[in-house]
């Protein structure tokens, strides 16, 4: 974790709220759990489809 955000976590008594509560911080956050699923999905497909034999 780089140093301004466990200086946040700390400000914030490790409160994870702290990085949803500005709408810009929110947004990013939302962008980059949403690449993640959209790596993650085709894999999890693939080895499924690998499992069922399909």
């Amino acid at each position: 974790m780089p140093d301004t955000d466990r200086r946040a976590m700390l400000l914030a008594d490790g409160d994870f709220t702290v990085f949803l509560r500005r709408p810009i911080s929110a947004t990013l956050l939302a962008i980059v759990a949403i690449l993640f699923l959209l790596m993650v999905f085709p894999a999890i497909r693939r080895s499924r489809k690998e499992a069922l034999g399909e």
